[in-house]
């Protein structure tokens, strides 16, 4: 029986299909398709072979998919190597189908699966598995049974079953990692349906893949795959190691790019975290793999591709460990494509978890913007042209490649070295006085002593003396720039015509081709990006701009911004339509034992109720016993200009007192370097070493507060979250003010106007909300295991002379509260962080 082959894939994948088997020179592709109500409405190709074998991908198939390969000999009769591939792969439920090279003709060994029926978890399961006399229990020395963990897993199986969002808020202690892997693990291999974990922080994914993962492995009794997954600029592109180890002369072949062409030859996974040290930025760029420069199924390298190998790995596994701003690179890859049901930076996937969920509005609002920088248009020049060596680069390289090809009619090879060359370097320099002016222009209209200045590009910057003038430069630079695009198009379009029908010339000069519509592509971007921020208007987003200054002497570094007012839309469009599961945990999710901010926030409000859950699990530890809030009464308020000075006079005595083991929560870096100031003398006569953000790296700076209990950590933004130190290393908290957004931070003036526009309370509905949060996290640093105790010291009276105030503490567990004045809260300091002591008030909702 004749079938017509458009009736089994869409004409769109059809055509794709023949573009890339004309990529493979025509050999045999194996492609894996995505089929939507029986028709194949894409196909990515993941293999290829020489004209009479392919290896077997069968590995990287789902339930539902179908593999095609075409036979580059027109019989379409399958083999009996293809049958055992098809037989193997009908056993996951994958069809199998054969095409020739023109994909206009099919064969049909297998057809395409029925949609399948899911096997549901079981509350019992969980309780089996997590509760007393369970897996987890015979294999854990130390196990103590959580009811709150069991009820966390029993939510998280509900939002598998149900195809439900689930926010779940689980204190410190309930041990949600294995509350939610639990039922992804079972849920994974039950229905051979990948889960994907997305944490914010390197040291939870660290703690999932190292700990946590192997020992439920072993306590469950069966194996299962699981993948930390990396982003592509985390591995190094073979094909680019070696054109740069062949034409070194051509390349800035220095000491760390000579230094990781040595790697790349015992090298185990080729990425980052294997090299032994960290490359300059642009150093890696020059090597690592790029998406806009893969050559794919043409690429020499393409077997041996360490990514390709991570792909494999990650599209076989059943759990997927990733971070949030690779999840989200991912969305907004598939957004772009429009499917969802594509390989983009993940394989496809149905299932997520979001540990750590109260940080999604701002990863989101990164991700679902724009910035342009100086070294954004540069490093593009660079790579083009050498800024050290103008004999080096990509375009001296082609110049060179076309010369020895001898294939160019006139002077091609100089056209490049010389006019196209040339305008590169005068890009480069004009992009760069263009943003010093830029920071010139922005440096002069703020003042005050913060280390970072952010303001709106608004109508009334835009009608300052100077904007004129300054816009007329812009745009001169932004005429150049777009002058040099034009030309790289024009020598793409030069060479592709050269490499026509010269099997040399075409292998030689396709994947340079490829590099320059790259950098075109990136440039071209990024000119669209800065017309649409300094000189756009209107829109669900604000234009702002960032401006760093050194900490001694250099220049400013400067960042223009676009952000989106608000992500609830975005997150519906790309997350919420196209996953059917997702659970969102952290232990900071509710104010006052209600979700409705977030939800407000992340876009949750607007769908059905039946589509969502919500769980509030409170912390097992008695804080009661464990944890004592202090909080100064007669200090001035934050909005007082006397508080900096006495603050920064007074705290040394707090820090005495404590005799180390103290964080320091800050929200200026103002506040933070006076008082670090104010107790540096006096560090050593108070038996105490410190440590201050900005000196080291964050992960350095926490591994000495462990390692000494007399440190003091000063700390502001990144401090205030995912600090686990437990023990006596950390007893002390101390809270100089009340976290609220700094109110003329552009995305938050933004959204504020948003909410007022509608008739909220722009406080109570996202300042409050935010600043409670944060400020519970903070909180939350101090007790991370059942024997730990301590103090947190609040300098802010807010928390008890202001009506808001209540929302903090209501939002707090409940523990002891000690309202003092400054003098007589020294004192009980020394105690309660020294000895036991017993404090004179509870608060309220105790």
């Amino acid at each position: 029986m004749t079938i017509e082959i458009e009736s089994l894939i869409s004409e769109d994948t059809l055509e794709s299909m023949r573009n890339d088997i004309e990529e493979a020179s025509f050999n045999e592709v194996f492609f894996v398709g995505k089929v939507e109500s029986g028709i194949c409405v894409s196909a990515i190709p993941l293999a290829r072979g020489n004209r009479a074998a392919v290896p077997s991908i069968n590995q990287m198939t789902c339930y539902g998919d179908i593999v095609l390969h075409n036979h580059p000999s027109g019989d379409l009769t399958p083999s009996g190597a293809d049958l055992t591939i098809a037989a193997d792969l009908a056993a996951k439920g994958v069809g199998f189908f054969i095409i020739n090279n023109e994909a206009d003709n099919i064969y049909v060994v297998t057809g395409p699966f029925a949609e399948r029926e899911f096997l549901p978890l079981e509350d019992r399961e969980m309780a089996a598995i997590l509760g007393t006399g369970g897996r987890i229990s015979i294999h854990l020395p130390d196990y103590e049974f959580r009811q709150e963990q069991v009820e966390m897993a029993k939510e998280a199986a509900l939002a598998f079953n149900n195809n439900r969002i689930a926010l779940i808020e689980a204190g410190t202690g309930v041990g949600k990692s294995l509350a939610y892997l639990v039922p992804s693990v079972l849920w994974a291999t039950r229905n051979r349906d990948r889960v994907v974990v997305s944490t914010n922080n390197i040291n939870l994914q660290e703690q999932l893949i190292g700990k946590d993962i192997p020992f439920l492995e072993d306590a469950l009794g069966f194996g299962f795959k699981y993948v930390l997954v990396k982003g592509r600029r985390n591995y190094v592109c073979l094909r680019k190691a070696k054109e740069i180890a062949g034409e070194p002369e051509l390349f800035d072949v220095h000491g760390e790019i000579a230094a990781i062409l040595k790697w790349t030859k015992k090298t185990s996974d080729g990425s980052l975290s294997d090299l032994g040290f960290t490359p300059k930025a642009e150093t890696w760029e020059q090597i690592a793999s790029e998406a806009d420069t893969c050559l794919r199924l043409r690429c020499a390298c393409h077997t041996e591709c360490f990514l390709n190998r991570a792909r494999r790995d990650a599209a076989s596994a059943d759990l997927l460990i990733v971070n949030h701003h690779l999840l989200f690179a991912d969305l907004a890859v598939k957004s772009v494509k429009g499917s969802f049901d594509e390989v983009a930076v993940l394989p496809p996937y149905k299932r997520l978890i979001i540990d750590e969920a109260h940080h999604i509005e701002r990863v989101a609002t990164e991700h679902f913007g724009e910035v342009v920088t100086n070294g954004g248009f540069v490093r593009q020049f660079g790579r083009l042209v050498s800024v050290r060596d103008p004999r080096k680069g990509l375009l001296p390289f082609v110049a060179g490649k076309v010369r020895r090809l001898r294939i160019a009619p006139g002077d091609l090879p100089g056209r490049i070295e010389g006019v196209v060359a040339e305008q590169v370097r005068e890009c480069s320099t004009s992009v760069v006085s263009t943003f010093q002016m830029l920071s010139y222009f922005f440096g002069g209209l703020g003042g005050g002593v913060e280390p970072v200045l952010k303001m709106r590009l608004d109508e009334r910057i835009r009608g300052m003396d100077g904007w004129q003038e300054l816009s007329s430069e812009v745009r001169e630079c932004m005429d150049r720039v777009a002058g040099l695009l034009r030309e790289l198009k024009r020598l793409s379009a030069d060479m592709s015509t050269l490499a026509e029908g010269d099997e040399t010339a075409e292998r030689d000069l396709h994947p340079k081709i490829v590099e320059i519509k790259a950098i075109t592509g990136r440039l071209y971007c990024l000119l669209s990006a800065l017309e649409g921020i300094l000189f756009g208007d209107g829109g669900e987003a604000v234009r702002w701009v960032r401006l760093e200054k050194p900490c001694s002497g250099g220049r400013c570094r400067l960042s223009l911004h676009l952000s989106p007012i608000d992500i609830g839309s975005a997150l519906g469009d790309t997350l919420y339509r196209n996953i059917d599961t997702i659970v969102m945990t952290s232990a900071t999710l509710a104010v006052r034992r209600n979700f409705s901010c977030i939800e407000e926030r992340i876009g949750l409000s607007e769908l059905p109720p039946e589509r969502r859950s919500r769980k509030l699990l409170d912390s097992p530890f008695n804080y009661m016993t464990q944890v004592t809030l202090a909080v100064a009464t007669d200090l001035p308020e934050p909005t007082d200009s006397a508080f900096c000075s006495v603050v920064s006079g007074l705290l040394p005595r707090l820090i005495g007192a404590s005799g180390g083991g103290t964080l320091l929560l800050f929200t200026s870096y103002q506040l933070m370097d006076m008082v670090y100031g104010a107790v540096q003398g006096k560090a050593k006569a108070m038996g105490c070493s410190l440590l201050k953000q900005g000196t080291a790296p964050r992960h350095l700076l926490l591994e000495r507060f462990r390692r000494d209990a007399t440190s003091v950590l000063f700390g502001t933004d990144s401090f205030w979250d995912g600090v686990d130190v437990p023990g006596e290393a950390l007893r002390h908290v101390v809270i100089t003010r009340l976290p609220f957004d700094v109110p003329d931070d552009p995305v938050v003036q933004s959204r504020q106007e948003e909410i007022e526009k509608k008739g909220g309370n722009p406080f109570m509905d996202y300042l409050l909300p935010n600043a409670v949060i944060k400020f519970r996290q903070g909180f939350g640093r101090l007790i991370r295991r059942k024997s730990d105790s301590g103090l947190v010291t609040v300098l802010d009276r807010r928390i008890v002379t202001r009506r808001y105030g209540r929302v903090f503490m209501d939002s707090l567990p409940v523990c002891p509260v000690i309202r003092e004045p400054f003098q007589n809260l020294t004192p009980k300091v020394k105690a309660l962080v020294g000895e036991s002591m017993v404090c004179d008030n509870v608060n309220e909702h105790a």
